[in-house]
């Protein structure tokens, strides 16, 4: 049940007042208006060093806005998932989409702004809202959720900032390159049972990005060129990754329906690597559509991490390799 703002009628119209969250937050962007021109007038006067705080501070402003914004977006699509119902999986997302569609046109995004910043929130969840996290960058995440294994991917530009403070994540994204060999050949193996379509499409994609970046590098206003071409370039890096999500989640189904249920065996089954077959479980496993199990025959300390089975909801916990059985429902 969502809270809605206290309303007010009167004989004309009906006003609305906002919600207590939203009226601290407008109360805090006041707040921050006022301080404005103190900042722009008084900043001469402060040392070097001070600047340098100060600066930090401001950081920190950008820092929880977009956090915020994201957790918005995380919650607006959580709603609209909410409503396809549960037992249907919506592998493309199309019919979500189309809901976000109608939001973000009031927001004055995409759908894709709102689909990308609610996996970034539900992925990094327990990380952004962990006060001691160093990475305050957005475009951080975005490359680490870029990866098959978004954590390890965070985890280690932590450590990589942390022995450079320099580090930026320009340099993520070239260590993600330099790194991304052993899951780029999983790829390749999975993409020899991928429609020829399907690859056209993502290879034109790919194309299509690089001329973008091509022509973002050589704008003559370099400001101005990222930023009309870097939501150009990330929406397409998006898709690419979109599709072959899709493609892998159809992979996956099929593999569970064969009697494939645990994630060695699926990735060994799909040529898909291990952690793209985690990363995408526990995406349905989030949506509720499927849960682990413990093998049956063992006993809870010969239980280990590659003895637990995926399990659809509505289905028969059966055998490992057993064909699933529909459960009747009763009326």
């Amino acid at each position: 049940m969502t809270n809605s703002s206290p309303t007010l009628r009167t004989s004309s119209s009906i006003v609305s007042f906002p919600s207590s969250l939203r009226a601290r937050l407008l109360d805090l962007l006041q707040s921050h208006s006022q301080l404005e021109p103190s900042l722009f007038s008084e900043i001469n006067k402060e040392s070097d060093e001070e600047i340098v705080k100060i600066r930090s501070i401001c950081e920190r402003f950008d820092y929880a806005a977009w956090k915020m914004a994201a957790a918005c977006d995380a919650q607006l699509w959580g709603r609209e998932k909410a409503k396809t119902g549960r037992g249907n999986i919506d592998v493309g997302e199309t019919g979500i989409m189309a809901a976000v569609a109608k939001r973000a046109k009031d927001i004055g995004c995409s759908a894709t702004t709102i689909k990308r910043n609610a996996r970034l929130f539900l992925t990094f969840q327990e990380t952004l809202t962990n006060s001691e996290n160093r990475l305050s960058e957005k475009a951080f995440f975005l490359v680490a959720l870029s990866c098959s294994d978004p954590h390890e991917a965070l985890r280690e530009f932590v450590k990589q900032k942390n022995l450079n403070s320099n580090f930026r994540p320009s340099d993520a994204e070239k260590l993600v390159n330099e790194r991304a060999f052993s899951d780029k050949k999983s790829r390749d193996t999975f993409g020899k049972s991928r429609e020829e379509k399907r690859l056209r499409l993502e290879t034109h994609f790919k194309h299509a990005a690089n001329k973008i970046q091509a022509l973002m590098l050589s704008c003559p206003d370099k400001e101005l060129g990222k930023k009309v071409y870097e939501p150009m370039i990330q929406d397409l890096k998006d898709l690419v990754e979109d599709m072959f999500t899709e493609d892998a989640t159809q992979a996956l189904l099929k593999a569970w329906d064969n009697g494939y249920r645990r994630e060695d065996q699926m990735a060994s089954h799909t040529g898909l690597s291990k952690s793209s077959v985690s990363q995408i479980m526990k995406r349905l496993e989030t949506d509720g559509e499927f849960f682990k199990v413990p093998q049956r025959g063992e006993t809870d300390m010969a239980r280990g991490r590659h003895t637990i089975l995926w399990h659809r909801k509505n289905h028969v916990v059966g055998n490992a390799y057993s064909q699933p059985q529909l459960i009747k429902r009763t009326a």
